[in-house]
């Protein structure tokens, strides 16, 4: 065993074995109180939450696959890296959701219904099966490597083109996220303004009544 595999072992072998038990008291949190339930915002989290919970699952395997220096089974390592691959179309995906949301939400545009919402997370659960799927078939294997201790993606026309067109769709929904980000910035700056919050203006306000307040009524 190398070092670089301990020290890749030990840190995500560590890092998981306290995130997902963190991860585990939040979900269950979120998912018992029914405000939180009956949010929209909160409920595309609950889902942001659980694929992340997968993902870490597969980051758990790799580490210890590290740390033991050692495939456990070829199977195993198999769905771990489906998991590794279907999980980002998951946490991206709902991750756009949530930014929308926001967006739509600080906008004041209230003609979204939640059923839009739900229409959007059962497609985002949809993408990520088939994402998860696909890496399954014989040829699209993604296994773990050792010496690089990261997973390989299997070689082949078919693979890489499949790959570029994952990455791709990935990097097409962050761009679009980070948009309905700025626009939600933009629409909180604007909101700010309309409320013509002046501090100074409240100050000489204020002062001016305290002032009369102590005249009239004198410390005996």
């Amino acid at each position: 065993m190398t070092t670089d595999s301990s020290i890749a072992g030990i840190t995500y072998t560590a890092i998981m074995m306290v995130c997902l038990p963190l991860q585990i008291a939040i979900l269950s949190i979120l998912w018992r109180k029914s405000e939180f339930q009956n949010s929209t915002a909160y409920n595309i989290m609950i889902q942001m939450g659980i694929v992340d919970l997968i993902f870490m699952w597969s980051h758990l395997v790799s580490g210890i696959m590290s740390l033991c220096n050692s495939k456990i089974w070829l199977y195993l390592e198999i769905i771990a890296g489906s998991i590794t691959a279907a999980g980002w179309i998951g946490m991206v995906g709902f991750a756009l959701i949530l930014a929308l949301n926001r967006f739509l939400v600080f906008s004041d545009n209230s003609t979204v219904t939640p059923s839009f919402y739900n229409k959007l997370k059962i497609t985002v659960w949809i993408l990520t099966a088939i994402c998860f799927i696909i890496y399954l078939l014989p040829g699209m294997w993604i296994t773990y490597n050792l010496e690089r201790n990261c997973w390989i993606i299997a070689s082949g026309v078919i693979s890489k083109t499949t790959t570029t067109a994952h990455m791709w769709m990935i990097f097409a929904m962050l761009l679009v996220e980070f948009g309905l980000t700025l626009g939600s910035v933009g629409a909180i700056v604007r909101k700010v303004k309309k409320l013509n919050y002046n501090p100074f203006k409240e100050r000489t306000f204020r002062e001016p009544c305290f002032r009369h307040t102590s005249r009239s009524a004198p410390v005996k």
